[in-house]
C-alpha cells in the first residue's frame, strides 16, 4: 500500500477560495465585462436589449426577447417590433391607409367591407310637407349606394316646388337640407325633374335619410324618394 502525502500551503488555499467565492457573486448591472461565466449570465436587473451587441448578458437578451413576444398595445402607433406591425386581437378596424395601423386593423376592415356588401335593399317614401320625415332610419352596418327623387303636383300657373334631402350616417349629418329636386308647375303643364345621387359610403352604426318638399305658391306638390343600400343581414 502506497501512501501519498499532499502538502498544501494554507494561505494559498484560502486565497484560491476567495477567488472562487468572488466568481459566484453577480456582476454589476449592465456590466460590459466579458471575463467570467457570471459576466455572460448577467444580473437580474440588467436592462433589456433588442439588438445584437458584444457586451450584453443572457439576462438582457432574454428580457428583450420576452418583450418583443408580448402582445402589442390596442391600436398602438408604435412601429418598432414585428408585433407592432401584426397588431393585437382587440385592435379596431382601420378603413383608410395610414402609417400607424397594424395588419389586424386592416384585415378587420376588409372583412367588414365584404360583410356589408352582402344584401341589397331599397327603401321608398313620399312627402308633401315642408317638415323632414324619414325615408329610412335603421341601426345596422352597411353601404349607402344611392338616393333618387322625383316630384308630382297639381297643375297650376307660375309655381314651383323644391325637394330636399338630409343624409345622416353614424349620427353625423353629411348632407344637410340639400337642394335636390326642382319641380316647375306652369299653366296646363307639369315639369318633373328626376334626380339621383350615387354613393359608396359605409355606415358602421346607423343610416338615416330624410326628405321634405318646399312649395312656392298655392300648389300641392308630392315628392317621392328612394334610398338604396346594402347590409349584412338578409
Amino acid at each position: 500500500m502506497i501512501n501519498y502525502v499532499v502538502q498544501t500551503n494554507i494561505g494559498d488555499a484560502i486565497a484560491r477560495l476567495i477567488v472562487i467565492d468572488g466568481l459566484h457573486e453577480v456582476p454589476p448591472k449592465d456590466s460590459a465585462i466579458d471575463v467570467y461565466m457570471r459576466d455572460v449570465q448577467g444580473k437580474k436587473d440588467d436592462t433589456e436589449v433588442y439588438n445584437t451587441f458584444i457586451s450584453k448578458s443572457n439576462i438582457a437578451y432574454s428580457k428583450g426577447a420576452i418583450t418583443m413576444l408580448l402582445a402589442a398595445a390596442t391600436d398602438g402607433a408604435a412601429d418598432t417590433f414585428m408585433r407592432d406591425g401584426v397588431g393585437t386581437k382587440d385592435d379596431t378596424e382601420q378603413t383608410t391607409v395610414v402609417d400607424t395601423a397594424s395588419l389586424m386593423r386592416y384585415q378587420k376592415a376588409e372583412i367588414q367591407e365584404l360583410d356589408q356588401r352582402y344584401v341589397p335593399k331599397v327603401a321608398t317614401a313620399s312627402e308633401d310637407t315642408n317638415v323632414y320625415s324619414n325615408i329610412i332610419d335603421i341601426t345596422d352596418k352597411g353601404i349607402l349606394t344611392g338616393v333618387s327623387q322625383f316630384m308630382t303636383g297639381d297643375i297650376g300657373a307660375g309655381f314651383d316646388a323644391i325637394g330636399h334631402i338630409k343624409i345622416i350616417l353614424d349620427g353625423v349629418t353629411v348632407i344637410d337640407d340639400g337642394f335636390f329636386t326642382l319641380g316647375q308647375f306652369i299653366a296646363n303643364e307639369v315639369r318633373i325633374n328626376n334626380n339621383s345621387l350615387h354613393f359608396n359610403h359605409r355606415f358602421n352604426t346607423s343610416l338615416q335619410v330624410q326628405h321634405k318638399v318646399v312649395e312656392n305658391g298655392g300648389i300641392t306638390a308630392l315628392v317621392y324618394s328612394k334610398v338604396s343600400y346594402t347590409v349584412k343581414q338578409p
